[in-house]
């Protein structure tokens, strides 16, 4: 499979620098783990709970976009319904 020339990014951009794969960490793991995982005891506890409650104030900068209405009620339809409407492909 071929792909296209690389992607150019100007080191100026902060924005554009950031989203570069290369600034996205990264955590190696040997094949060996990947094909037997540790148990789930022995990994962080962030990794075996299956969801994470984060409270208003808890996103610092990125607080504007959290959503106060629970996902998919009517109420969340009645807000976000005709934002999305908006949104062309």
């Amino acid at each position: 499979m071929a792909f296209g020339s690389p992607a150019v990014v100007d080191l100026t951009n902060a924005r554009s620098t950031a989203a570069h794969l290369a600034a996205k960490p990264s955590v190696q793991i040997t094949p060996a783990e990947r094909l037997r995982p540790p148990p789930g005891k022995d990994l962080p506890r962030i990794c075996r709970k299956p969801t994470i409650t984060v409270r208003p104030g808890d996103l610092g900068k990125l607080d504007k976009l959290r959503q106060d209405r629970h996902y998919l009620t009517p109420t969340w339809h009645d807000a976000y319904k005709p934002m999305r409407a908006h949104n062309v492909i």
